[in-house]
């Protein structure tokens, strides 16, 4: 992290000593104010650049290899996938409007966030004392509530260890069963950044490539904050082959 640190530094130094418009995060940044028309620090910048990185980059990473993994052991929901993204792509970049379009691929992503939530605990601080089930919360203590059961819990998923995207092709209201980002006040402020990147990525690669997987055995998760795969997925990346 030192080194991400005095590079972000360098960074925003250079960016300071050469303003130029680069259309980009960073530039909104430098020129965000608040009420008073004041501008952020260096060091306030640092830490939103630095928050970016690596909330947006470890979450999507482990949520983009969770849904590779499955979709290359479930290859009937591959198929589906792929018929949308043939039917509306024919190969090409998705544009903004194709995004809006992708009903199949986004419930693929749901599905495998419901499995394989990127963030399987989160934690809150108690802003009053609070009684939950016969349980006491004090006020300035932290609860853990744990995202990876709620999404696998029986009272709110019929057959929850399976993956079928189908269950997101409805309009139901799953705020507080399905929660990857979180909810209420403090859900995660980059979700929608989250989707539109993984949805761009997963179409990319779907179209393209097939992920064939070198170990049979089922991917063992790894928990701290993120869910990640213990020990990664080793797998082969093949040019697809198109038969159409």
């Amino acid at each position: 992290m030192h080194f991400g640190v005095e590079s972000a530094y360098g960074i925003i130094e250079q960016r300071r000593a050469q303003p130029a418009a680069h259309n980009d995060l960073l530039d909104m940044l430098l020129n965000a104010s608040d009420d008073n028309g004041e501008l952020m620090s260096d060091k306030q910048i640092r830490d939103e650049v630095i928050t970016i990185f690596t909330a947006g980059h470890e979450t999507t990473a482990n949520l983009l290899t969770w849904t590779l993994y499955l979709l290359a052991r479930h290859p009937d929901v591959l198929a589906k996938l792929r018929q949308e993204l043939d039917t509306l792509l024919h190969g090409k970049i998705p544009t903004a409007e194709d995004l809006q379009q992708f009903v199949y691929t986004r419930a693929v992503l749901n599905e495998s966030m419901r499995l394989r939530p990127p963030v399987g605990i989160m934690m809150r601080k108690i802003i009053k004392d609070t009684e939950i089930n016969g349980y006491s919360l004090k006020q300035g203590r932290l609860a853990m509530f744990s995202i990876y059961n709620i999404h696998h819990h029986p009272d709110f998923w019929q057959q929850p260890e399976r993956f079928d995207p189908e269950r997101f092709l409805s309009d139901e209201n799953r705020r507080f069963s399905f929660m990857p980002f979180g909810t209420g006040e403090r859900v995660c402020i980059g979700n929608h950044f989250a989707l539109l990147e993984s949805q761009l990525l997963l179409s990319m690669i779907a179209q393209h490539f097939d992920l064939q997987l070198l170990d049979t055995d089922e991917a063992e998760i790894e928990m701290a904050v993120t869910l990640k795969p213990k020990g990664g997925v080793p797998a082969k990346l093949v040019v697809r082959s198109r038969h159409h």
